[in-house]
């Protein structure tokens, strides 16, 4: 028994009915893919990883008329982001201890989007070394469309730029997100997959 069919047998004995598998460009060894498909796997979700080198002018398409975009700072922008990041994502809203957690942890990078005076979406980066790594970008139903997503990546990559990174990389889904950074000029240099593996009828 390989090591795959191993770890299905043991998460079965703990009852899961479903169990998410990543792969991508740094999974190894190579072939993984078919293995997990061959385990009867199904494609649950893509991601593009999209990439910009910040030695080149920021997209001018990423700013739109009547959508802007700005850092976290105070406990009232934390409380702002949070309650916008959980209407886009279709989270519970969070309590008055959540947002005190995040403001007690705090860092450069999280960012509210806004459509007119109204909170809109919400996003984050984290800078290693010089590259700014997006994450968590989301825009509320209503507001979507309207030119917030493209405010958050270009708030997050001008800040980005003035800390002195060189390159954005961001995990896009293949159906959403990666054709809007796509017509931005951002580079899709590889893909993660995840796998859905549902628990097997007994038979």
């Amino acid at each position: 028994m390989c090591s795959s069919d191993l770890v299905l047998t043991e998460l079965w004995l703990q009852h899961a009915d479903k169990v998410h598998w990543q792969t991508g460009p740094r999974y190894v060894p190579s072939g993984v893919d078919q293995v997990v498909a061959n385990l009867g796997a199904s494609v649950h979700e893509t991601y593009d990883i999209c990439g910009y080198p910040l030695d080149r002018p920021l997209p001018a398409g990423s700013r739109t008329r009547g959508a802007t975009a700005y850092p976290v700072r105070s406990r009232d922008d934390v409380a702002q982001y949070e309650r916008t990041s959980a209407l886009a994502w279709g989270y519970p809203p969070p309590s008055e201890d959540d947002i005190d957690t995040t403001y007690a942890g705090l860092a450069e990078g999280y960012f509210i989007g806004c459509w007119g005076n109204k909170p809109a979406g919400a996003g984050g980066y984290g800078l290693v070394n010089d590259v700014a790594r997006f994450w968590g970008t989301a825009v509320v139903p209503e507001f979507r469309g309207r030119g917030v997503y493209r405010a958050l990546v270009h708030a997050r990559m001008a800040e980005a730029r003035t800390r002195g990174a060189r390159l954005v990389l961001v995990k896009a889904r293949e159906s959403a997100s990666s054709p809007i950074l796509q017509r931005l000029g951002f580079t899709v240099y590889g893909q993660q997959k995840v796998w859905s593996i549902r628990r097997p009828d007994p038979t």
